[in-house]
């Protein structure tokens, strides 16, 4: 699921490339990679957070399935933040391709990634809890691209 991940976002960086560059067919790439980025991190991001507590709980080793299960993130709250980092993708997309209403959803989905950000970091910091790591990586990747879409814009 990681290799697929990375293979989407590296077709959406090359969608903005071509979009900025204006070569034809680059805007129908970027809606295409956008879409299936935002159905994977709606969908599948819980999953792909959550599958090594799956795995660990499997396993016979009493110290792995204590380490894993003192995680302080839940699953909602994956899920939650993989709302919101599709409603900030598509107002990345609404704001890139020039559409109305971009704004309020850049607006949003920074000020929600800039929120689950400051949570995940003092958990991480606080907790030295590895787990929170992978998500707080990409929800900061995607507040610091939406908050500078909309500063340009500006």
């Amino acid at each position: 699921m990681k290799n697929f991940e990375r293979s989407v976002l590296l077709c959406y960086v090359v969608s903005l490339i071509l979009k900025y560059f204006h070569i034809p067919g680059g805007v129908v790439f970027l809606l295409l990679s956008t879409l299936v980025l935002g159905v994977t991190y709606l969908v599948a991001l819980p999953k792909m957070l959550t599958s090594k507590i799956i795995r660990e709980d499997n396993l016979l080793d009493d110290q792995h399935i204590t380490s894993y299960n003192k995680s302080s993130i839940s699953v909602p709250l994956i899920r939650l933040s993989g709302v919101v980092l599709t409603v900030t993708l598509i107002g990345i997309l609404f704001d890139i391709l020039y559409w109305p209403g971009s704004e309020v959803m850049i607006l949003f989905g920074t000020g929600a990634s800039l929120i689950f950000v400051v949570n995940f970091s003092v958990q991480y910091f606080a907790k030295k809890d590895s787990g929170i790591v992978p998500l707080l990586i990409r929800m900061l990747f995607f507040s610091l691209l939406s908050l500078s879409c909309f500063l340009i814009n500006l």
